[in-house]
């Protein structure tokens, strides 16, 4: 191996708004005749390198044949090829689940190259279930233990194609347009005509969150090229709404799960796409491009943040501007026929393990959201002076209304306020003229009237 740089990975962030960004090394498999892994990529515990606080080592080396560099990357932790999504979801799920049940907002991304292995870590097997299926069953099961809330969960799945976004609960794959709440930030609740769409699903087990997932995969939309056989062509965002409420304590608390399983970027004289293939790939490779500029812009704690330049940035733009905590899994596949992809993922990364949400503009991190609530459950809005609908109070003729225009009460004196340029003048109140230059008196000037 060559001389290693140092990588922008050492500028990790580690306040309480940090995105925290775990590697994951694909297993070998027999699809593409790929049984040896690659000899440019290296994987060094933190346990076996002088800095252990610094995370997990990947170090990225190329030879003659390719056009890459040296270079090494600090991570939470990578994950090895033999690793179970069981062990990983321990790790890296379970606390996001609890950060979720106590009020946040919280993302889990899964991104890489087409064919590393995303969809895998996110939904798995039915031998080794993913962690979108090990993150439901841990929900229900402590909502199910919790004695002292009452837990209201409601589940949506879209999928982002070709820059529109489509309901994948629905039988007919409607396309809804994206609207901003004031409170709740961009919803998908219209389609296309403006008419009011509910994609949320009331459910209250495991087995329920489950079938609508089944039905959300059987509309995805999935295509074979010559890197992956079932290579996704959208992104895939799966959503599940936490409410839970204490009477007694007069709190309720809102927090919602968001895996998206973005569809994998590719090079298209790697993959071979054309057509509608090559239209599908330019629309992934966008949108990925203007995630990696959010995620650069956050970093660099710029005033604008790029949300609106696709639609995938729009819809997460809750869970990335502040309020939410957000991880990430980098899927890398271990071939050699893959350096330069890992390469560019594991750059990618870098920049997202220096981000901190919540900080950019001078807050004090990610917020919890609570709501105070009186004994119905119903929320305790401060009451206003002047609350919509009431009829206003009459103003006072001292302060509201001008004096000087004021009609004066019948036998009252008028006020001393009263404007001299509208009120008679008197003799005896005409001030002394004063002589012009010369001795000369000055001309008198008609009054406009």
């Amino acid at each position: 191996m060559g001389i290693v740089s140092k990588s922008s990975s050492d500028r990790r962030a580690t306040g309480d708004g940090a995105i925290k960004v775990f590697i994951r090394v694909r297993p070998l498999t027999l699809d593409f005749g790929h049984l040896v892994p690659s000899e440019h990529v290296r994987i060094t515990p933190r346990e076996r390198v002088p800095d252990p606080e610094n995370g997990d080592l990947i170090q990225v080396s190329g030879d003659q044949t390719m056009q890459i560099s040296d270079d090494e990357f600090r991570f939470e932790k990578v994950f090895e090829a033999d690793v179970l999504n069981q062990p990983i979801f321990d790790v890296v799920g379970e606390p996001a689940v609890q950060k979720c049940m106590e009020g946040f907002n919280t993302s889990i991304f899964a991104y890489g190259q087409t064919g590393s292995g995303k969809t895998h870590t996110m939904l798995g097997t039915e031998t080794d279930p993913g962690i979108l299926r090990l993150a439901v069953k841990s929900i229900i099961d402590r909502c199910n233990a919790c004695t002292v809330r009452r837990y209201l969960l409601r589940f949506e799945c879209v999928e982002i194609y070709n820059e529109e976004v489509c309901d994948l609960l629905s039988t007919s794959l409607k396309k809804l347009k994206i609207v901003d709440h004031a409170l709740k930030g961009p919803l998908c609740i219209s389609d296309q005509k403006g008419d009011k769409h509910e994609t949320e699903h009331f459910v209250t087990s495991a087995n329920e969150v489950n079938a609508l997932i089944d039905t959300g995969l059987k509309s995805r939309h999935v295509a074979a090229h010559a890197m992956n056989a079932t290579s996704s062509r959208s992104h895939t965002l799966f959503m599940l709404y936490i409410t839970g409420t204490h009477v007694a304590a007069g709190k309720r608390l809102q927090g919602c799960l968001n895996l998206v399983d973005l569809a994998g970027s590719e090079r298209v004289n790697r993959s071979g796409a054309q057509g509608e293939r090559m239209k599908e790939a330019c629309a992934i490779n966008k949108s990925l491009s203007c995630l990696s500029d959010v995620f650069v812009a956050i970093g660099n704690k710029q005033t604008h943040i790029p949300y609106r330049n696709s639609k995938l940035t729009h819809l997460l733009a809750p869970c990335l501007g502040g309020d939410g905590k957000t991880l990430m899994f980098v899927n890398v596949a271990p071939e050699d026929s893959s350096v330069e992809e890992t390469l560019c993922s594991l750059k990618f990364a870098s920049q997202v393990n220096s981000c901190e949400l919540g900080g950019r503009t001078g807050g004090s991190g990610v917020k919890r959201n609570v709501q105070m609530i009186d004994d119905a459950g119903k929320e305790n809005v401060p009451k206003k002076a002047n609350t919509a609908g009431a009829p206003p109070k009459p103003p006072a003729a001292s302060s509201s209304r001008r004096t000087s225009i004021a009609p004066a009460a019948s036998g009252a004196t008028k006020p001393t306020t009263r404007r001299s340029s509208m009120a008679p003048v008197s003799e005896a109140q005409t001030p002394a003229k004063r002589p012009a230059a010369g001795g000369a008196s000055e001309s008198k000037i008609p009054r406009r009237l």
